[in-house]
């Protein structure tokens, strides 16, 4: 593993984990870092699942923790060597290495990645922008020349998935009518710790309860699916979601990614693609 080769992506949300699946495939040498509060609710297609279960598969790409155990196997090398080694095992076995941000912290000195692709809101996890040759980000999240050399639109408009290299001074206003949002969301009316009486994928209907927190049922006001929900035991603020209820056909779509961030990882992808090959 040289600079020449590695990528690295900064979050394991849903765009992330698309955008990991598509270079994966392609052989393209990735490692995914976690931000320790990442909590994605549709947490069936995000590999920061791994950080939780230690592994996560998701449409035959399997994210593997860099934890203790692994990094064992590679003693008495320095702990700096360790965490090289053990991501460069996983990245030989076509798996994807994933770590907490706050286990590693030097990971961008180490692992000198040639491309970073940043996936959440520069407020919840970032780089300096000199830390690798090309850095990729998502519009309207990262700026370019600030937080990124380029991005990728990834909302649903009629541009999604278009690549930018400099940031666009107006977007045509959204087609709400067109580019629906597929969820309704269910929010915490309290803080405190959500305990799940459901799980995603199940049916819920209008008034069952998805949970508590502090022993208050928290109900849902539609009949659907649930493709999103909030992991048991964590602490939620008051207002916070909860869950994503789909109010469509049943089916196993909630394991798949959705156009949107299939649009995103392509262009990703075709990005990623034409710089190694310059």
């Amino acid at each position: 593993m040289t600079r020449a080769d590695l990528v690295i992506i900064l979050g394991g949300n849903e765009f992330g984990s698309a955008i990991a699946a598509a270079l994966v495939k392609t052989r393209i040498p990735v490692a995914m870092v976690i931000h320790p509060q990442e909590t994605p609710l549709r947490r069936s297609i995000c590999f920061s699942e791994a950080v939780l279960i230690g592994k996560k598969e998701i449409q035959d790409i399997q994210a593997v923790l860099i934890n203790e155990n692994l990094l064992s196997q590679f003693a008495p090398a320095s702990l700096s060597e360790q965490w090289r080694r053990s991501i460069e095992f996983c990245i030989n076995n076509h798996s994807l290495p994933v770590f907490l941000d706050n286990e590693f912290p030097d990971y961008l000195e180490i692992l000198k990645p040639q491309i970073i692709i940043k996936t959440h809101p520069v407020f919840f996890i970032d780089c300096p922008l000199e830390s690798a040759a090309l850095s990729i980000g998502l519009h309207p999240w990262h700026m370019i020349n600030r937080h990124c050399h380029l991005s990728v639109e990834s909302r649903s408009n009629y541009q999604l998935g278009e690549v930018f290299f400099q940031t666009p001074e107006v977007l045509p206003e959204f087609d709400t009518h067109f580019f629906k949002y597929p969820f309704e969301e269910i929010h915490s009316p309290l803080e405190g710790t959500f305990i799940s009486d459901k799980n995603i994928g199940e049916k819920i209907q209008h008034h069952e309860a998805i949970g508590t927190i502090q022993r208050i049922h928290i109900r849902s006001p539609y009949d659907g699916q649930i493709w999103g929900l909030i992991h048991s035991g964590r602490l939620v603020k008051a207002k916070q979601p909860l869950a994503l209820i789909y109010q469509g056909i049943l089916s196993n779509a909630f394991t798949l990614f959705d156009y949107r961030h299939k649009a995103v990882a392509g262009s990703v992808l075709k990005e990623t693609l034409h710089f190694f090959r310059k």
